[in-house]
C-alpha cells in the first residue's frame, strides 16, 4: 500500500479561501455524542469534558460540522470509528464540511486542504496531506475515481487502528446527511449497504 504525502502548504489554490483555525475545534462544553457501531449513526447523550484542551476518551474520535461560511454548527463525539492519529475533511451537498478526528491540528490541516481544493475529501496528519480528491478536478473515467478514492481509504487504513468495516462509507454517508436527519433513539435497521460499500 502507498500512500504519498504532501505538505499543506503546497496545494495549489483557485482563489484566496478563507481558513479555518484550530481553535474551532477546542471543546469547553458537553459533547453530544454520535454512535457509528451499528449500520447508521444514532445520537446518545452527551459526554461533559474537563476543559478545552482535555484529552479524548480512548476509542472516541471529533466530528464537527462546518458551515459553508466557516461556522462551526456542531462538535461531537464519535464512538464506533476506530482510534483515530490523523483528520478526515469532507464537503457535503450545501457547500459545508464534516471532519472527523482527535487532535485540533490535525482537523485544521485536512478542512483547510478541503478549501483550498475548492470542495473534496482529505485525510491529514500533522501538518501533511495524505490523500486528497479535489471535486473540481474529478475524473471522466469509473476507473480513474475509484483509484481515487482507494488512495483516501488507504490514508485512513494506516491512520486509524482498529477500523470497523465500510469505514469510509460511514463517513461519506454522514458528511452528507443533514444534521437533522440523525436519528436520536438507539432503535435502527440496517437497509443494505450503498453504492459506496463496494469501494471498501
Amino acid at each position: 500500500m502507498h500512500v504519498y504525502r504532501f505538505r499543506s502548504q503546497g496545494i495549489k489554490t483557485q482563489a484566496t479561501p478563507r481558513c479555518i483555525a484550530e481553535s474551532l475545534f477546542a471543546g469547553g462544553r458537553p459533547l453530544s455524542m454520535i454512535d457509528f457501531s451499528g449500520p447508521h449513526a444514532v445520537r446518545r447523550g452527551a459526554l461533559a469534558l474537563s476543559g478545552t484542551r482535555a484529552a479524548l476518551p480512548e476509542g472516541l474520535t471529533l466530528m464537527a460540522r462546518i458551515t459553508a461560511d466557516g461556522t462551526l454548527l456542531e462538535l461531537c463525539g464519535a464512538s464506533g470509528l476506530g482510534r483515530w492519529r490523523g483528520a478526515f475533511a469532507a464537503t457535503g451537498n450545501d457547500g459545508g464540511m464534516t471532519v472527523f478526528g482527535n487532535r485540533g491540528q490535525d482537523m485544521a490541516v485536512a478542512a483547510n486542504a478541503v478549501l483550498k481544493a475548492g470542495g473534496g475529501l482529505a485525510v491529514a496528519e500533522g501538518e501533511w496531506i495524505n490523500a486528497l480528491i479535489r471535486l473540481s478536478e474529478l475524473p471522466d473515467y469509473p476507473g480513474e475515481i475509484e483509484r481515487e478514492f482507494a488512495s483516501v481509504r488507504n490514508a485512513l487504513a494506516v491512520l486509524v487502528d482498529r477500523k470497523p468495516p465500510f469505514l469510509l462509507k460511514k463517513l461519506l454517508d454522514y458528511a452528507l446527511t443533514p444534521a437533522t436527519a440523525i436519528s436520536p433513539a438507539p432503535g435502527f435497521s440496517d437497509d443494505g449497504d450503498g453504492p459506496l460499500a463496494a469501494a471498501e
